[in-house]
């Protein structure tokens, strides 16, 4: 089983490192992570994860970790993404779906973010369709509410252009680490 995803982060990488080092669990089923390992008869080793990143971080000047099912989504062992972004001590950047119900859903994310103490250091707005009709009431709210900066606005594209997103992102904006 191998992620576009995975394979894609994997494709733009700079170094050459094998599939199982870019995403060592992948799983069949679109389903929470927890789930989809369990039904795998599975574990997800946050422990290894933190050892792979270790790792990418010593040989790359940026590693980018993509998230997975939400800010509280459980991993395994009562381990949630939340645990792994602490134990990797990493800042982390939102990504904020534009649909119904994104507002919501964006303020109670950095609201958690900011709970557990982990640097928001910026979000960023995602047309996941092609007809979102309150872009710019929605980008405003957020951009008043949320206590980071907006690093770009992703438009909606029918297939995935990397240059083309990447265009639209300022990642000027994020803080020195």
């Amino acid at each position: 089983m191998r992620n576009d995803d995975a394979l894609l982060l994997q494709q733009q990488s700079c170094l050459n490192y094998n599939y199982s080092v870019v995403n060592p669990f992948a799983f069949l089923p679109p389903i929470a992570p927890h789930i989809a390992a369990e039904i795998d008869g599975k574990i997800i080793d946050l422990d290894l994860l933190q050892q792979l990143f270790t790792r990418l971080a010593g040989e790359n000047d940026t590693v980018l970790v993509e998230g997975i099912g939400g800010w509280r989504v459980p991993l395994s062992n009562g381990q949630t993404l939340a645990d792994l972004v602490r134990a990797l001590e990493l800042p982390v950047i939102l990504v904020v779906g534009l649909r119904l119900g994104c507002i919501s859903h964006a303020l109670l994310t950095a609201e958690a973010i900011n709970a557990d103490d982990i640097p928001l250091a910026g979000w960023v707005a995602n047309h996941c369709q092609a007809d979102y009709a309150s872009e710019e009431a929605t980008l405003t709210t957020l951009s008043k509410a949320i206590p980071a900066p907006l690093l770009g606005v992703l438009p909606w594209l029918p297939g995935l252009e990397v240059k083309q997103l990447a265009a639209h992102l300022n990642l000027k904006l994020l803080p020195p680490r």
